[in-house]
């Protein structure tokens, strides 16, 4: 055991060692997680965060490294590799209405359908009114007296407005209203008494003519992503009406197998002709907007 002074004197000498080494700037540079960084009042300062500390260069050990956080649901942040967007089931048709650009294309097909010209087209067949005697009571046939036969042989072009049409997942529906129909010479073939032939003509004015077009218009999409319109998966639906149908320049006995005529003629413009006009227009649109146009292109 030390004596007293000399205890004294030992620890005195260490005291000085460790200040003059510790004040010493070389030795301070060698050990700067030593230093302790006071203010100017002597007053040790707090000490800095993780930030601070990384802004100053000090290294953090890997262990305390901060770790990312996982976006909790619902709290509106998302990773770097966001999910891919919903794909359609492949060869699954689906409405027209349920594509991003369905709206887009069929007001561009029916608009382009409305500028093409439309032929209005009398069906090939006769129409008879034939006058008939009574039975003969041998035979029980009835005796023809005299033939009323009509047969158009002509058309003509015309052109429509715009439709106005409503595309949602049940379907689409056309509407249109014309207000005039007219045209002044219908080329005929006639029987009227005699059953003998004649040519002639008439003209007609139809008013305030309706039409209502059903059709269910769907797109498949094959493993390739590429889109095939069906235009309907049910017959379609087609209503016409008209307000007011007046034939001239034929006998009376003739005109009503004239209306018949004009009325089943609209009919079938309006459903076969413009509704095969709406299809082909939107068959080109779909294509140029999700259709393999290579596949169409080697038919």
């Amino acid at each position: 055991m030390l004596s007293h002074p000399l205890h004294h004197a030992f620890t005195l000498g260490i005291v000085f060692f460790v200040l003059i080494t510790m004040t010493n700037p070389a030795w301070a540079e060698d050990h700067p997680q030593l230093e302790q960084p006071s203010n100017s009042e002597g007053i040790l300062e707090e000490v800095p965060a993780q930030d601070a500390i990384q802004d100053r260069g000090i290294p953090i050990p890997p262990r305390l490294q901060p770790r990312p956080l996982a976006p909790s649901a619902g709290s509106g942040q998302s990773s770097s590799h966001p999910a891919p967007p919903p794909t359609t089931p492949a060869n699954v048709p689906m409405p027209l209405a349920q594509h991003p650009q369905g709206q887009q294309m069929m007001a561009a097909a029916v608009k382009n359908a409305s500028l093409l010209d439309i032929n209005f087209t009398f069906l090939n067949k006769t129409y008879e009114k034939d006058v008939y005697g009574p039975r003969n009571p041998i035979t029980g046939k009835r005796i023809r007296l005299s033939c009323v036969r009509l047969k158009v042989t002509s058309g003509f072009a015309l052109r429509v407005d715009v439709p106005q049409f409503t595309l949602n997942f049940q379907g689409l529906t056309v509407t249109q209203n014309i207000s005039r129909i007219s045209n002044d010479g219908i080329k005929i073939k006639w029987q009227l008494g005699p059953c003998f032939e004649n040519a002639g003509g008439f003209g007609f004015r139809l008013s305030d003519v309706k039409f209502v077009y059903k059709a269910r218009p769907t797109l498949t999409f094959d493993e390739q992503g590429f889109c095939r319109l069906s235009w309907n998966e049910k017959p379609d639906e087609f209503r016409v009406s008209i307000g007011d149908l007046n034939i001239y320049n034929t006998q009376n006995d003739l005109d009503k197998l004239a209306k018949d005529a004009v009325r089943e003629a609209v009919n079938f413009t309006m459903n076969d002709i413009l509704g095969s006009l709406m299809r082909n227009e939107l068959t080109k649109i779909t294509v140029n907007v999700c259709g393999n146009k290579l596949k169409v292109g080697n038919k």
